[in-house]
């Protein structure tokens, strides 16, 4: 799946093939390899990886409808993914919870804010702060053209 990732291939579709591949009856399994493989990037110092299986840990908890586990997933995220955050986000305000939207969006910023800054990612985590920060100002979403 990463491969047809880095072409564009599955842009913003991550969620439904995880969907259809039945994610959620394999969620703990999932979560914990995905886990694993962010530690063992973090050590090799591969951010791009780091940032892909973040990514994937928080399109499978989407697919699989596992709100419970959305914060953890948005504190792990942090500043680093704002297309994984944004995915989380969605997925609370598709069901209306708008509370849990602007908790995941705290604890997202919270995360980012405490994480040591690597000097290579500064900028890009600073743009994803600013993202965060005027996600939170609109819970729901962009406005639609009327």
């Amino acid at each position: 799946m990463e491969i047809r990732a880095n072409y564009g291939l599955l842009h913003r579709r991550e969620q439904d093939l995880l969907r259809r591949a039945g994610v959620g009856r394999d969620l703990d399994l999932v979560e914990t390899i995905l886990t694993d493989l962010v530690s063992d990037y973090t050590a090799a110092r591969m951010a791009w990886a780091v940032e892909e299986a973040l990514a994937l840990r928080a399109y499978a908890v989407v697919a699989a409808g596992a709100i419970s586990r959305f914060e953890p997933v948005a504190t792990a995220i942090g500043a680093r993914s704002w297309v994984a955050l944004a995915a989380l986000v969605d997925g609370v305000v598709e069901r209306g919870r708008l509370d849990t939207a602007l908790r995941l969006l705290d604890a997202a910023e919270a995360a980012a804010d405490t994480t040591g800054s690597d000097t290579s990612t500064t900028n890009v985590a600073g743009r994803h702060r600013e993202r965060i920060r005027g996600r939170r100002a609109e819970p729901a979403g962009p406005e639609t053209p009327t």
